[in-house]
Formats: structure tokens, C-alpha cells, sequence
């Protein structure tokens, strides 16, 4: 992940927390930037704005909230542990696109940051500049209290995972809190409770969400942090064809007469991973192999259904089509896709496991549940069809631009 910011946004869109695997265009295609925030007061109306957040480290001896030093609030203050509320342990995460946020305290406006100070693995407040040091990500733990599961987080650091843990297991006032390497899910020191408002936008599910997302963004980066991701089906909606799209050359037709041309096209289509339902982060991922998401997806299709119905991302052909003088002509798609609800079993390095919810998009072939993907070839003279209504402003559009 780079510390360009070209993964990160500053308020959050609506809808499902998407991850786009685009099988056959490999490389990577981001959202805009989120744009650099300084010290500043964050707007909690805004999407991807979760605010009023305490982390409480509790074990079976002590409780102590993560806060900044009670007589300091400059950057370079250091991150420490205190026992009594106050309104010096109050943070906002703003969500990035990639599943990890900032940590933003609400009492200075500034970032928790790993960079700064004089001990490498302590932890300190700066400016917020939307670095790689101020990268976050959840990961719900497996930790128990007096043998009673409880609802813990790991808070690991996006650079190199590690965990945001108490230095040598010490609970009490001004404990220094800093990154180390993770525990197993027996050891309480780097496991967190999330306390927010009843109302809070960061609900169990939501924290649920951000976690299987980030972990299906490292699992198709080959991280070894997300040991295993498979994908289970659930239930499927009917197929239906996807928004129409322009295959071919744009072709204008500039002799007197009505010429016969070959339109050569090709579609590529992706596979589409939603994660949840209450985020709309979508993004384009690949590095010039099959995606570990898209194969795992496959996988379970291919384990639930009897039969298949899978199609190949790309699909290429030919067509000869006579163009009248002064026309121009095209050829448009619309591929069959079939959604299928399931669930991600997510397992981490740290023995951690979860299931998050997660609805997988894909190609279908001709006569998956009776349907079809279209393809006509469309010209500029307005006969009516679907299709070419659909892709007649686009082609406008690349006729101007010298297609």
C-alpha cells in the first residue's frame, strides 16, 4: 500500500462495502484521494465518520482507557494508558477505501501516529497528513475473560500489522501504549472494546464489515496476515443481464455510399465482491494473476451448484453490418451476471477467526435460469432498441472526442 493517500477518502458513500476483482485488466484501479486533513474538528454527519469512540483495554485485573498524556496535547504527545473518563479519550476513525482508517482525538484534532517520538515502538499524536503511520485496521479476537468470550479487537498498524499493545503488560495509570508483535488470543494486553453511544454509527456490524473487508483486500494481496478466506454460498438471486457497454470500434461511416464494416469486439467483465450492506467502497484489484478473492469465490460456486454456470470474464467476436452514408455504428453488450449471497470464513496468523457476510457478483453463461447476455449492433439513425438507446449518449460522446 503506498502513502500516496490514492486508497483513502475523507467521508463515506453509502450503500455495501464493495471490492471489484477485475480478472482480465490486472493492476490496480483506486478512488480518488482523499484529500490531507490537518488538525480539525471531524464532521460526524458525514459518511465514513465514526466519532465519539473510547478504546478500553480490560483484563481480569484493571481497566484503563487509551488517551493521550492528561497535561499534554501538542504533537509528539505520547499515547498512554489512563483510568479515568475523560474528554481526552474521545476518537473518530475515518474510514479509507482499503477497509483501514485514521484515528483522529477528538479533544486536539490530531492523528495517532507511529513515526513520531524517540522510541520506535511507542505511539504519538501529530497532524493528521494522511501517511502510511497513520494507517489502521480492526480484527475481531477470539480472547476470553473468566472463560466468557467478549466482544475484543486487535487495532493493528497497516504498514506492518503489527498490534496496538500495553508495554510489558502493565494495565495501570500511564502505561505507555505502542506497537508490538501480536499475541495469541489467550493474552489480553493488545485486545480492545470498542465503547461507543448506543446510536453510534460504529455498531458491531459495521466494525464486522470494515474487518472482512480489510481482510479480503490483504487476502488478495497475498498478505500473510489473513491465513485462509473462503467463501460459502448462502442463497442466489436469478441471473439478469449488467448494464449495457459499448465492445467495439466506434465507426463513422464518411463514403457516399452504404459500406459493409467488420466490427471486431471484445467485453471483459469482473467479478464483484460486496462485503456487507452499509458501505459503498468499491475498487479494482489484481496483480497480473487470478485473484485469491475471484478463486476463492469460484471455488465455492463451484462446491455449492451441481452444475456450472460460470462464464469466462472476457468474450471476443467479429460482425459485418452495413452502415449507411454519413451513420455511425457500434457494437454494445450486456453480460449475464448472477449474484450469489454467502459468507467469508476469514482466518488470521494470530489464530484469530470470523465470519463476515459477503454477496459475490459473477459472469453467467447463455440459459443460466433462462436468460441471455444481448449484443446488438447499433447505429446513429435511431431505430430503437434497448441496447443501443442505453449506449447511444457514449457514443456521441467518443464521436466528439475523435473515436
Amino acid at each position: 500500500m503506498s502513502g500516496t493517500g490514492s486508497n483513502r477518502i475523507l467521508t463515506r458513500t453509502a450503500a455495501a462495502v464493495m471490492m471489484g476483482v477485475c480478472v482480465a485488466a490486472t493492476g490496480v484501479v483506486l478512488s480518488p484521494a482523499r484529500a490531507s486533513v490537518a488538525q480539525f474538528a471531524p464532521d460526524c454527519s458525514q459518511e465514513d465518520v465514526y466519532c465519539d469512540i473510547q478504546l478500553l483495554n480490560r483484563d481480569s485485573r484493571d481497566s484503563a482507557f487509551f488517551q493521550i498524556s492528561p497535561s499534554n496535547g501538542d504533537p509528539g504527545t505520547e499515547m498512554i494508558l489512563y483510568d479515568t473518563d475523560t474528554h481526552r479519550q474521545k476518537y473518530t476513525f475515518l474510514a479509507n477505501r482499503d477497509g483501514t482508517f485514521s484515528i483522529v482525538n477528538q479533544d486536539t484534532g490530531l492523528c495517532v501516529d507511529a513515526r513520531m517520538g524517540t522510541k520506535s515502538d511507542r505511539l504519538y499524536l501529530d497532524h493528521c497528513d494522511d501517511s502510511e503511520s497513520q494507517d489502521w485496521y480492526l480484527q475481531p479476537t477470539t480472547a476470553t475473560v473468566s472463560g466468557q468470550q467478549t466482544d475484543r479487537w486487535r487495532l493493528r498498524h497497516a504498514s506492518d500489522d503489527k498490534c496496538v499493545n500495553i508495554y510489558r503488560e502493565h494495565f495501570g495509570n500511564f502505561a505507555h501504549v505502542g506497537l508490538y508483535d501480536c499475541h495469541s488470543p489467550t493474552q489480553l494486553n493488545d485486545s480492545w472494546v470498542l465503547e461507543t453511544a448506543p446510536d453510534a454509527d460504529l455498531t458491531h456490524e459495521r466494525r464486522m464489515e470494515l474487518a472482512t473487508h480489510r481482510a479480503l483486500w490483504m487476502w488478495d494481496d497475498r498478505s500473510g496476515v489473513i491465513r485462509d478466506a473462503k467463501f460459502r454460498v448462502g442463497s442466489d438471486a436469478p441471473a439478469k443481464p449488467s448494464d449495457p457497454e459499448i465492445v467495439s470500434q466506434v465507426w463513422r461511416n464518411g463514403t457516399s455510399q452504404e459500406t459493409s464494416h467488420e466490427f471486431s469486439w471484445t467485453h471483459t467483465t469482473s467479478y464483484t465482491n460486496t462485503v456487507g450492506g452499509s458501505l459503498s467502497l468499491s475498487t479494482t484489484i489484481g496483480t497480473g494473476e487470478a485473484s485469491p478473492v475471484q478463486a476463492s469465490v469460484t471455488v465455492g460456486i463451484e462446491v455449492h451448484y451441481d452444475r456450472q454456470w460460470g462464464e469466462e470474464t472476457a468474450v471476443s467476436d467479429s460482425v459485418t453490418y452495413p452502415i449507411r452514408s454519413g451513420e455511425t455504428g457500434w457494437v454494445a453488450r450486456a453480460q449475464l451476471m448472477k449474484t450469489v449471497n454467502g459468507t467469508w470464513d476469514i482466518t488470521t496468523d494470530r489464530g484469530d477467526s470470523w465470519v463476515g457476510s459477503g454477496i459475490a457478483t459473477v459472469p453467467a453463461k447463455d440459459n443460466t435460469d433462462g436468460k441471455w447476455s444481448t449484443v446488438a449492433v447499433c447505429t446513429t439513425d435511431g431505430v430503437p432498441d434497448p441496447i443501443c438507446d442505453a449506449t447511444r449518449p457514449q457514443a456521441r460522446m467518443l464521436m466528439s472526442d475523435g473515436a
